[in-house]
């Protein structure tokens, strides 16, 4: 039986971790030119890794709902979590009855009845 080594594991989700990141960035130059253009490729990539955290603590796991955490950063601005123009984004954050999943759900449907905005900081 092969055994798998915790710092194997561990050199493994790193991988996967970069990977993962580099598709969000390829998304973000895709679908969100002008702040791509404006902060350019290495602050898109760190706003990308502290959308992974902020989504991780938010109990968020699956690398689709990490994603679609990272589009709202980009949709309503990277402080959309505290901005008061988006009073509803605290409140299903506090859902109880909700899981991280139904809340990132809750978060995507209410942030796509808003009118058309750019993107950004």
């Amino acid at each position: 039986m092969l055994k798998i080594r915790q710092e194997q594991w561990e050199v493994f989700s790193e991988l996967a971790r970069e990977r993962f990141t580099e598709r969000v960035v390829a998304g973000i130059r895709r679908h969100w030119p002008e702040p791509f253009e404006a902060l350019g490729a290495a602050e898109v990539r760190s706003s990308v890794a502290a959308g992974i955290e902020q989504g991780k603590a938010l109990g968020l796991e699956r690398e689709y709902d990490l994603h679609r955490y990272i589009n709202l950063m980009y949709a309503l601005g990277f402080q959309f979590r505290t901005d008061p123009r988006y009073p509803w984004v605290a409140e299903i954050l506090a859902a109880e009855s909700l899981d991280p999943r139904e809340r990132i759900d809750a978060l995507c449907r209410r942030a796509e009845q808003l009118p058309a905005q750019s993107a950004g900081a």
